[in-house]
């Protein structure tokens, strides 16, 4: 009577069929973003930019003596965040 009812209570699995019974391991691969010429072209305009303003602000502090600051406290973090941006862009794949 009750040999009907055994196909209900799963039996013992084979260890081999445990260890394939788990993903083992996922790779997703996407496909690769091809570079953007404007956004590079937007990079070397923006470090011209630098340039030009590190210029600028060196000559105003060599040419005025009234202005107290060292040039180095405007031209460092501005080259340090350019810097920082381009890493980002070439680090991003």
């Amino acid at each position: 009577m009750f040999a009907p009812f055994s196909r209900f209570f799963p039996r013992r699995p084979v260890p081999s069929q445990t260890e394939s019974a788990f993903v083992a391991e996922v790779r997703v691969t996407l496909p690769r973003e091809p570079r953007s010429r404007r956004s590079e072209f937007v990079l070397v305009v923006g470090w011209l930019l630098i340039g030009l303003k590190s210029v600028a602000i060196w000559w105003a502090c060599d040419h005025y003596p009234e202005i107290k600051v060292n040039a180095w406290w405007v031209i460092g973090p501005t080259v340090f965040f350019g810097a920082l941006c381009t890493w980002l862009y070439w680090q991003r794949d």
